[in-house]
């Protein structure tokens, strides 16, 4: 960010900012943070007028101000996203957050409606990721209405394309939804089954995270390593300089001497 803004490169500054507030949507304790920056990229990618840049500044606010619990808001800036994103691929994912939205307000018909409209365009586009996030979006929507028996078929949909492609997050989603779905049912085997399912994958997502952490911390540990390895050296060199220097003084400080004595013996 700072080498773009040095270089005044708008669309660079744009990215670096979407990335960043990226990062911090990671964590909710960061969620206010990545708010800061998306509102940034927000901002500037009115300036420069691109469709593009608009819609996906708009999803991603629309994105945490539903994680934030303020649904007016998400929607305000997701019909933004949406009119932006028209005839992009990224429609299916401003589409899903905002089924959501709809979910979480008990607008039920609204929600299943929008979910299929996404549902329907990823799997024109063969978009998978978007297509499993619509089904388990729709599967949220219908256990929320109520309609057990197209919720089980909407998550079990999912599962199949989720699984194939290692969608961990998705098929968490759907394994705590069947497991609750079948709880509802009393049919408590199939309930055990998805909750042991669930312990499973929520084991390897934790698993996952972990390593990538130890992996960061080791990279942190290996950088501040050769970092003192290099203020070792540099400490070195600057020792043995000073010992030049002050060799070259009694070197000079010597010959100095003599002259004087010469001229005294001349």
């Amino acid at each position: 960010l700072k080498m773009s803004e040095h270089i005044n490169d708008t669309l660079r500054i744009l990215t670096s900012l979407t990335n960043i507030g990226a990062v911090y949507l990671n964590k909710s304790a960061t969620y206010k943070k990545a708010l800061e920056y998306f509102l940034r990229s927000y901002k500037l990618s009115l300036f420069i007028k691109d469709p593009y840049s608009i819609g996906t500044s708009t999803a991603n606010l629309g994105e945490t101000y539903y994680k934030l619990g303020d649904d007016s808001t998400a929607l305000f800036y997701l019909y933004q996203s949406e009119k932006a994103y028209q005839d992009n691929e990224n429609l299916p994912y401003t589409l899903n957050y905002m089924g959501r939205v709809f979910t979480r307000q008990k607008n039920y018909e609204k929600a299943i409606k929008i979910h299929t409209e996404a549902y329907q365009i990823s799997k024109k586009l063969d978009i998978l990721l978007d297509q499993t996030q619509s089904l388990v979006g729709l599967g949220q929507a219908y256990y929320s209405n109520g309609q057990t028996d197209a919720a089980i078929k909407a998550y079990k949909q999912s599962l199949e394309e989720s699984i194939h492609m290692n969608f961990r997050t998705e098929i968490k989603d759907a394994y705590e939804g069947l497991s609750k779905l079948y709880s509802r049912q009393s049919d408590y085997s199939n309930a055990f089954k998805y909750q042991n399912l669930l312990l499973a994958i929520k084991d390897t997502i934790y698993n996952s995270n972990t390593d990538k952490k130890l992996g960061t911390l080791q990279f942190t540990f290996d950088l501040e390593k050769k970092e003192s390895q290099i203020n070792l050296l540099n400490k070195d060199k600057e020792i043995q300089e000073q010992e030049i220097k002050r060799q070259k003084l009694v070197t000079y400080g010597f010959i100095g001497g003599f002259s004087i004595v010469l001229l005294f013996a001349g």
